[in-house]
């Protein structure tokens, strides 16, 4: 944030939105993950994949509490004023799209991306159908002192 501080005259501001973690314990975007994973656990048991790869698969979402924001400001912060810090989980309409594009997707993506983005939907509908896909946001409002 101190870079920040340098590029913004007094009084000026930022708003950061990001994926937080619920403070009530809900996962975010759970089920997605899972869906990605056990695609990729598939592939490797057909022999499409080597296990390294699965292995080395990892999904870069560090979810941050509120608290770890705000500690990350500092507690004497003499640059920012924190006028806004709050936390809302929303529900993914994801599954009301996948529904509505039954269609096969033509893209130019490579056969085995194309295949690990088809199998990841499927296993998705086939073991989450059900389930909300919850994610959490952190919504921030930051002004220049």
């Amino acid at each position: 944030m101190r870079s920040r501080t340098n590029e913004l005259k007094p009084g000026g501001s930022l708003v950061f939105v990001f994926v937080g973690q619920d403070e009530s314990g809900r996962v975010t975007y759970g089920s997605v993950k899972d869906s990605f994973l056990a695609a990729m656990e598939d592939m490797h048991i057909e022999g499409k994949l080597h296990r390294r790869v699965v292995d080395g698969f990892h999904i870069p979402l560090y979810a941050r509490t509120p608290e770890e924001v705000r500690l990350s400001l500092g507690v004497n912060n003499e640059d920012w004023v924190i006028h806004d810090l709050f936390q809302e989980g929303l529900v993914h309409p994801a599954i009301e799209e996948l529904e509505r594009k039954k269609a096969t997707d033509r893209t130019t993506r490579p056969a085995s991306e194309q295949e690990w983005i088809q199998r990841s939907k499927k296993r998705f509908l086939r073991d989450h159908r059900d389930e909300e896909v919850f994610v959490s946001f952190i919504y921030m409002r930051l002004q220049r002192r």
